[in-house]
């Protein structure tokens, strides 16, 4: 089973790494193995990794994972994540909105245009048959003038057809960005998600380095003036049997009551 701990790589980067039967990876799966040069925090201390193995530079806490304030820790990482993505969304879906409300009104101002353009065409062409009529020109100019006003409108569409083509690709270009945007800031608020977390328990795991530095400093400072009283009393009573407790084999408690006795000549 993979076992989640941090390790600096060779270029002073925090980075999470996994312990798989005594080899660290950079992947849960057993991938890649954790290059040369990182440091690799574990229940037993700092590793350096070297090509001949793990060197311990410094000793470690009892635990290195798994207690409650790491899961606080990470816990609170996803709420910020959750946060800033709800955060995120919102902003995501008013700007997508405001975009498609902007196409709608694309599509109901170009039929506008159009409907104005072909209106504009059919004034023209009756302004030019009262005029023609007016002169008495024939039926033949009055066919060319048709041929013409159509052509005209034809063009006049054509060209509002390509303005809006053109604006609605101004849009879709818009709404690529704006997605490209949002994958990006949630890209970027996951990476300081991570980065957050990542220093979080490397602090919580230095706080428990320390705890249990200091927790088996004053362990030692108690077995050692507790060695001092027993070897106190036995030096006033003769009795040195006591001493075993603290590592005396019985040939050197035997020797001390020897030398006890002699000493006040019993």
């Amino acid at each position: 089973m993979a076992v989640k701990t941090y390790y600096y790589d060779p270029y002073g980067e925090l980075k999470v790494g996994y312990i798989i039967d005594g080899l660290t990876y950079t992947d849960a799966a057993g991938r890649t193995r954790v290059p040369v040069g990182s440091r690799v925090f574990t229940d037993d201390g700092m590793y350096e990794l070297t090509e001949y193995g793990g060197v311990k530079i410094s000793a470690g806490p009892a635990t290195l994972s798994g207690s409650a304030g790491d899961a606080y820790i990470t816990a609170l990482r996803d709420a910020k994540l959750r946060s800033a993505r709800a955060k995120l969304d919102e902003a995501y879906r008013q700007n997508v909105s405001a975009l498609e409300e902007k196409r709608s009104g694309l599509k109901e101002t170009y039929a506008g245009l159009k409907d104005a353009a072909a209106a504009a065409s059919e004034r023209e062409r009756a302004a030019f048959h009262e005029y023609a009529a007016a002169r008495g020109l024939g039926s033949g100019t009055a066919g060319q003038a048709q041929l013409a006003f159509g052509t005209s409108l034809l063009k006049s569409l054509a060209d509002l057809d390509r303005r809006y083509m053109a604006d609605q690709s101004a849009i879709d270009r818009e709404l690529a960005g704006l997605k490209a945007r949002y994958d990006s800031a949630l890209a970027q608020a996951a990476a300081n998600a991570d980065l957050e977390e990542l220093e979080a328990l490397y602090k919580a795991w230095l706080d428990r380095a320390e705890a249990a530095r200091e927790e088996k400093e004053a362990a030692k400072k108690a077995d050692e003036a507790a060695y001092r009283r027993a070897l106190e009393a036995a030096d006033y009573t003769g009795d040195y049997s006591n001493l075993a407790r603290f590592g005396w084999t019985a040939e050197q408690i035997k020797k001390a009551e020897e030398r006890w006795n002699k000493k006040y000549g019993l």
